[in-house]
């Protein structure tokens, strides 16, 4: 075998981390935790108090110091921020999910329902999305995968026929907008039936 078929044949030996890089991976694997703890702790208080709810009593129920907080998250807004782009996410999976259903129309309630309960499960919560990441020119936010997700459902229930074809995403968008923020301000603890009205009028009529 020559010294080419050796070097071809050769197997690159695993790299040795040292002893700071170590200490550095295990140092971002519990800030990793940190946050994830202060964003559960924070929904759950959130839902109890609203977006208003203490810090302090939420880093306490995270099991870190209010210091780390500030360290994740330097303001309010920030943590709220966090907790709206969790929500976010999981409607966003959800709605993926949803998308080839044998019953577009059912799909697209259910989602809906999601997007409201998520965006008016905490007070204050409506509009802080509004004033931040669900704005219009925020193309890179989880309101536009939320949009693109609701745009691909609307399609799929126009094509079976079932919404009117002359809705548009901006129409609908504008609607769950409405709904979530009148969820938000009365703190209604049901929006079946405004929901119930949003699709009839969305409902295509032979």
């Amino acid at each position: 075998m020559t010294q080419a078929d050796l070097s071809e044949t050769e197997v690159a030996a695993p790299a040795i981390m040292s002893d700071s890089d170590v200490i550095a991976k295990c140092r971002r694997s519990d800030a990793l935790r940190n946050e994830e703890k202060l964003v559960d702790a924070a929904r759950e208080a959130f839902l109890a108090s609203g977006t208003e709810a203490s810090l302090e009593d939420i880093a306490r129920k995270a099991g870190v110091g209010i210091g780390t907080l500030y360290r994740h998250f330097p303001t309010r807004r920030h943590l709220v921020e966090a907790v709206a782009r969790k929500g976010l996410g999981e409607v966003v999976e959800l709605g993926n999910s949803l998308l080839g259903s044998n019953d577009p129309g059912q799909s697209l309630m259910t989602w809906t329902k999601a997007v409201v309960k998520n965006t008016a499960e905490f007070r204050g919560l409506a509009m802080t999305m509004a004033e931040t990441f669900c704005k219009p020119t925020a193309d890179e936010s989880p309101c536009s995968a939320l949009r693109v997700v609701g745009e691909a459902m609307l399609a799929e229930c126009q094509a079976a026929g079932v919404v009117r074809n002359d809705v548009t995403v901006d129409d609908f968008t504008m609607m769950v907008n409405a709904l979530a923020w009148t969820a938000d301000q009365t703190s209604a603890a049901s929006f079946d039936t405004l929901l119930a009205v949003m699709f009839d009028g969305l409902t295509a009529r032979n």
